[in-house]
């Protein structure tokens, strides 16, 4: 007995429409006679989207700003069951902005595509602009069924650099964390006060701010608007003396470095150079702006006999601001919140002044 069923499948050239429902259409005809044929359309329900979810992250957490340049995953998780495809026939679409609606690239076998749970979802690289809204629709897409975030257009990153046992042991010296704990966290508690968005910072070792993988890893990795971008650099130390190259390598790669702390650094005794992963050579500084601070201990100790067993680097041109602090050498935080020669304001005033600037003048554009 023959099957009378009718089966349908989905061509793989099966062209791309914005209709709600696909239609099938037949001609029938009786006795052999296609003069008597009959035209029968037969429609079927597409994967209506009811729900849109996202942005998330590459680590599938829910975020709440988006970062330009960075990608994310959005998930169509509700919709109408359909024999059609998901991928085919579910169309991505962004608005900018409040601007105009734009359907998003199909790129077939790649984006959109199913996860491990059959849902689909599309991976989307956030572009300039305050706000973005993403659809996902079939027919036409409708605010209830998408998802706006904000974007951080605007950044402000420290790179906050200790010197030798600061951030790891040092010939069996202990890790003091010095700049950790008495430079970044204080500093970091200042931005809150503030209110202060788009900011970001990370704690480094000197050693991790030295050769490209490094480099790009640590320092460049968490740069994603090199553009809209600001970089300050704040380093102790061995720290100081690499952050220091740090800045003229950042720059003449395109980076905008806004500013420059240097605190006592150390580094220009070639022994030093030897057993310790730093730069050869006097650093060429490159930032809009340089503060340079060098210690001169009233009360000698252990870290000051370090630190001149290191040579400190102690320049006398090319920075905005040149002080000397009685301190000793291991005081990173005092240096960095003493009041500089001949005003008012310390080094980490001005840190905050120069992002709060900054930040401000992005905002106005």
């Amino acid at each position: 007995m023959a099957d009378d069923t009718i089966y349908m499948s989905e061509k793989d050239d099966y062209p791309r429409e914005k209709k709600s429902y696909g239609e099938l259409v037949t001609r029938v005809y009786f006795s052999g006679k296609p003069e008597t044929a009959k035209e029968a359309r037969l429609k079927y329900t597409k994967p209506l989207v009811k729900k849109v979810e996202g942005p998330f992250n590459e680590n599938g957490e829910l975020v709440n700003e988006l970062e330009i340049g960075t990608t994310y995953i959005y998930k169509a998780t509700e919709h109408q069951e359909s024999i059609l495809s998901l991928i085919k026939n579910i169309w991505w679409a962004e608005q900018l902005d409040d601007g105009t609606i734009t359907d998003l690239e199909y790129k077939k076998g790649e984006n959109p595509y199913l996860d491990d749970k059959g849902v689909v979802c599309f991976k989307y690289t956030v572009k300039e602009c305050e706000k973005v809204r993403i659809y996902a629709y079939v027919a036409k897409p409708i605010k209830p069924v998408s998802i706006e975030s904000e974007v951080a257009s605007k950044k402000a990153i420290a790179f906050f650099i200790g010197g030798a046992s600061d951030k790891e042991p040092y010939y069996g010296n202990p890790a003091t964390e010095i700049v950790k704990e008495r430079v970044k966290t204080e500093f970091d508690e200042l931005i809150k006060t503030e209110s202060i968005k788009g900011y970001d910072s990370f704690y480094l070792g000197y050693n991790e701010t030295r050769g490209d993988e490094d480099i790009q890893n640590k320092i460049i990795a968490n740069i994603h608007n090199k553009e809209n971008t600001a970089i300050y650099i704040i380093g102790h130390s061995l720290g100081g003396w690499n952050g220091a190259h740090l800045s003229q390598i950042l720059t003449d790669r395109g980076y905008n470095v806004d500013l420059l702390i240097t605190l006592d650094p150390v580094g220009v005794g070639s022994t030093v150079t030897y057993i310790s992963d730093i730069y050869w050579g006097t650093p060429k500084p490159k930032a809009n702006y340089w503060i340079h601070i060098s210690t001169f201990p009233e009360d000698y100790r252990f870290d000051d006999f370090i630190a001149d067993f290191g040579e400190q680097w102690r320049p006398k041109t090319g920075m905005q601001i040149n002080d000397e602090c009685s301190c000793n050498h291991g005081s990173a935080g005092f240096m960095f919140t003493k009041n500089l020669k001949d005003t008012d304001i310390s080094a980490s005033d001005m840190l905050l002044h120069q992002i709060k600037l900054f930040i401000s003048k992005q905002a106005e554009k």
